[in-house]
Order: C-alpha cells, then structure tokens, then sequence
C-alpha cells in the first residue's frame, strides 16, 4: 500500500482504475479529486479520494481490490456518497 499514497492519487487525477469485488465482479470507476485534511502533514498522511462510477453498476459500501498500473494491487474500505461518487479516506502515520 505504499505507493497507494497522496502524490500518486493526486498525479491520477482523472484517470481510470479497476475495482474487483468478492465475487470477481470488476468495475472502472474514474479518480475524480483527492482533498488532504487538516491532519495531512509531514509524519501522517490524510486525504480523501472521490471516484466516478455508472448509475448501471451501483456498488456497495465495502473492501474492495483497487487495481491501477501506478501502484499496483491494494485492498481498501470503500464508501457510496451516492449512486455515482465513491470515497476512499486515508489516515496514517508516514513510515521513516
């Protein structure tokens, strides 16, 4: 998970990646915008993600397999903000 990080999420802007569920259901959904909050700082990185689906492939709130070329294969908490914007939220301390 260790390129699943701020400076590549944010250079992905736009871009398309691959969720694949617990069934091997995959889906592409859009990188839409990426938000530090007030606790992003040099020893902890925190930031929101927003990701763009179609109203056809609605998915639930839950752990999905995230894939993109830029950092590989990771499993992450997703959440619905609505039927076509997803989030991914990140809150943890930097590795030294």
């Amino acid at each position: 998970m260790e390129k699943f990080n701020y400076q590549t999420l944010k250079s992905m802007q736009g871009e398309k990646l691959t969720l694949k569920n617990s069934d091997d259901t995959q889906v592409e959904l859009t990188v839409d915008e990426i938000s530090t909050t007030q606790a992003h700082d040099d020893k902890r990185e925190a930031f929101s993600v927003l990701l763009s689906g179609d109203k056809e492939t609605p998915l639930a709130q839950g752990t999905y397999q995230i894939n993109h070329q830029s950092f590989g294969e990771v499993s992450l908490f997703m959440s619905p903000n609505s039927e076509t914007e997803y989030e991914i939220i990140i809150n943890r301390e930097l590795q030294e």
